[in-house]
């Protein structure tokens, strides 16, 4: 659920970007004010448009799903790096192969935690 929230807001962005590269220079160049080109109005949208955006996630934070945190990660991640480590030195050498140094923490973390450590390790 979470990939397709973030894949339908990268798609939101890009579709404002791409209009926003189209209707600003229309704007600035076919309505004038007081005479001129439009400046104001071509920069005024985009900025009004964002405050219409800020306003919809400001008033639907309510129906967020917030979840407190749970520890500090960063000292999480340093333990288990740790132990991953010290297990892997300390390991004789009859033990059995893993195939990422960050699989020694295995019995101590939880593979999801270390998956998530390894992506962002690469």
């Amino acid at each position: 659920e979470r990939q397709k929230f973030f894949s339908i807001f990268y798609m939101s962005i890009n579709a404002g970007s791409l209009l926003s590269t189209v209707i600003t220079p229309v704007l600035r160049g076919d309505v004038k004010c007081f005479g001129e080109d439009c400046y104001a109005l071509a920069f005024g949208v985009p900025a009004a448009l964002m405050m219409v955006a800020l306003a919809v996630f400001i008033f639907g934070s309510s129906l967020y799903k917030k979840n407190p945190p749970q520890g500090n990660i960063l000292l999480q991640v340093c333990n288990c790096i740790g132990f991953a480590i010290k297990n892997r030195w300390n390991s004789p050498k009859s033990a059995p192969k893993r195939t990422h140094w960050l699989d020694w923490a295995e019995d101590k973390y939880s593979k999801r935690l270390i998956e998530e450590i390894r992506m962002v390790l690469r």
